[in-house]
């Protein structure tokens, strides 16, 4: 049957656990090789896509469930770390955003035209060629029409 969804079972939910105890692999949790390599290994029957999101929606906010059998340390370590790694992403997210560089020219001089370096402060294409587009040069009205002929 196609798209039929096959539920998690706590077995399978316990084989992620293990195997991310097993490989010590705490700090691997936000990158997609390690998901695919949980499947290749131990749950080839699901896509590293969804046991990614089991983890991150399920698991990761019910370590506590007695059928994982975990101890505290475990717990611990797991959430600790994941929580840690999530705020490290995000720090070099924004300190990327921030070091993009956009240069303007300033349509507002004569001869010489003054470039403004502008930090943008968002990660969005979007948002970005929003604000670039209104900066394009255009012919100042101070030109000769000699200069500024179009031919169709």
């Amino acid at each position: 049957m196609s798209g039929y969804r096959k539920p998690y079972t706590h077995k399978e939910e316990k084989k992620i656990l293990d195997y991310i105890i097993n490989k010590k692999a705490y700090h691997r949790l936000r990158g997609y090789t390690f998901w695919k390599e949980v499947v290749k290994d131990e749950l080839p029957e699901r896509t590293y896509q969804s046991v990614h999101e089991r983890f991150r929606k399920h698991i990761v906010n019910h370590l506590n469930n007695p059928a994982y059998d975990l101890s505290r340390e475990e717990q611990s370590k797991i959430t600790t770390i994941y929580a840690e790694t999530a705020q490290t992403k995000r720090k070099k997210e924004d300190k990327k955003s921030c070091t993009d560089e956009v240069l303007l020219a300033d349509s507002n001089s004569n001869d010489s035209q003054q470039i403004d370096i502008v930090h943008e402060s968002t990660n969005s294409k979007t948002n970005r060629h929003e604000r670039l587009a209104p900066d394009f040069l255009t012919m100042s009205d101070t030109e000769s029409s000699e200069d500024s002929d179009v031919y169709l």
